[in-house]
């Protein structure tokens, strides 16, 4: 979000959309989330804060490794439902992969083909 000062209040504006993970039965001593997808997805981002509707921009290229978001969080101490929440870009993802791990041991993956339209809000 970004805010601007508008006739003396702060207006806040959002910049990106949200992608919302929802895992059952997660098990004990996972602490690590990992989301891969066909775009870039983190780094340095710059956005047009004087356009009517700003959102975040990057450049059609990147690297693999800014294709990844890791979301590390204190190992869960019994079996547990998760929420997990991932600011995006706006956009369209077609490809989309899951991973859960517990240390540097994979518990759980996904990975398809897909088609996810994130937008801002």
């Amino acid at each position: 979000m970004y805010g601007e000062v508008v006739n003396g209040i702060i207006k806040f504006n959002h910049l990106a959309g949200v992608m919302r993970f929802v895992f059952k039965n997660v098990p004990a001593g996972t602490n690590k989330f990992q989301l891969t997808l066909d775009k870039k997805i983190n780094g340095t981002f710059t956005a047009d804060l004087s356009a009517d509707y700003p959102v975040i921009e990057t450049t059609a290229t990147s690297t693999a490794s800014e294709k990844t978001v890791t979301l590390n969080f204190d190992a869960l101490t019994t079996t547990s439902d998760i929420s997990l929440y991932v600011p995006l870009p706006v956009g369209t993802y077609t490809t989309l992969g899951l991973e859960l791990w517990a240390g540097d041991k994979s518990l759980w993956s996904y990975s398809n083909t897909v088609t996810n339209k994130v937008s801002r809000k």
